[in-house]
């Protein structure tokens, strides 16, 4: 199915005059969200040489966000080195 196909109902599909100097970008894996789950994807994907490309709707955080990681957490980043 393409994305065509997929937006039933929706009056205007092609693309905005703004936007059609963008580039494209081709990846593997698109990882939507750079939080300890997908900052976690990332790095196991690029362990296994897997084209991946993390994006997020939040900048860089000026001070540590995670207040508490479990032990588990910590094992698996370990493994990460």
């Amino acid at each position: 199915m393409t994305i065509e196909e997929s937006c039933v109902g929706t009056s205007d599909i092609s693309p905005r005059a703004e936007d059609a100097d963008m580039d494209l970008i081709e990846t593997d894996v698109l990882v939507v969200g750079a939080g300890p789950a997908g900052l976690t994807l990332s790095a196991l994907l690029a362990l296994l040489g897997v084209d991946a490309l993390t994006v997020t709707k939040y900048g860089t955080a000026n001070s540590p966000r995670a207040h508490i990681t479990n032990q588990r957490a910590v094992e698996i980043l370990r493994l990460l080195g």
